[in-house]
């Protein structure tokens, strides 16, 4: 399960949309949206740019040819005074949603002295809706945007650097027709259910059956792309996001374990140990001190 998220480098009415020069590539902001399919957003601009991942639903978006559907598995980069907007139903139609599920988008605002220069290198046009196949990898920087913010620590400006420079080029990839040739489009497949899916039961079956490969060849395709084995990886993104969780002090360790994908606790506090070397109620407490 996916929950809203928003992260901001400066808690104001205006302070979070703004133009930088004295950094290289920083986020104003960042987050995730969970919206009903019946809404409707539009701005008539900002002074940054703007990356917007679709991971679920469908949205009638502006683009610069005009009216078209977004769906899953698709980008779009709006660039710094462009007027957008998108809808969760065909524009200036109550009645007409595009579909019945949620709509969940991946977002951020960022801006810096070389922002401009790195969206002109890697091709990517203003207002349109590009095909990044699972976006797995986007879900992972933005995710990890995410812990940046909550972080807050001397290496903040670099380690977000790094991560918009990264999701800018694996869109540039795309754009140019290379994609990410790194990873056997399977195992991608697999990683893009993993990442919707960790809180749920996963079945290594049902993934290898899904990427039409027999259980053993899958396991060893996947360890050969990701140096883990499904059940690792798996555990590990549970645990990084169980340590999300706790750091926002929003949900109890209950509900954690039971978000992503644990629904025995002593499991999950067992398993959580092992990973981090303490459990986590103890790493609740290191954090809490920390903040």
């Amino acid at each position: 399960m996916i929950f809203e998220q928003s992260y901001y480098n400066n808690l104001g009415s205006d302070s979070n949309n703004i133009e930088r020069n004295d950094v290289s590539l920083i986020p104003n902001c960042v987050g995730v949206c969970v919206l009903p399919n019946n809404f409707d957003s539009a701005s008539r601009g900002r002074h940054d740019y703007y990356l917007q991942y679709l991971a679920n639903g469908e949205m009638e978006v502006r683009t610069e040819n005009g009216i078209e559907i977004m769906r899953p598995g698709q980008v779009i980069l709006y660039y710094p005074h462009t007027i957008y907007h998108y809808s969760g139903r065909k524009f200036g139609k109550e009645s007409e949603k595009l579909t019945t599920d949620k709509i969940v988008y991946y977002w951020v605002h960022f801006t810096g002295a070389d922002a401009g220069r790195i969206v002109s290198e890697c091709g990517i046009p203003d207002r349109k809706i590009i095909t990044v196949s699972d976006g797995w990898s986007l879900k992972m920087n933005y995710e990890g945007l995410f812990s940046d913010f909550t972080y807050r620590d001397s290496l903040f400006e670099m380690s977000t650097c790094s991560k918009i420079m990264s999701m800018l080029v694996e869109v540039g990839r795309y754009v140019k027709g290379i994609g990410n040739r790194g990873i056997d489009k399977r195992i991608g497949s697999a990683l893009g259910y993993i990442h919707s899916h960790f809180g749920e039961d996963i079945s290594i079956d049902k993934m290898a059956e899904m990427s039409d490969m027999s259980v053993s060849r899958f396991r060893a395709l996947f360890r050969n792309q990701t140096g883990m084995s499904p059940k690792e990886y798996l555990t590990s993104l549970r645990i990084s996001r169980a340590q999300m969780l706790i750091e926002q002090n929003i949900q109890t360790l209950k509900d954690i374990s039971e978000t992503v994908g644990y629904r025995d606790q002593l499991y999950f506090s067992r398993v959580f140990s092992e990973k981090t070397g303490m459990s986590p109620s103890e790493y609740k407490k290191k954090v809490s001190v920390i903040l």
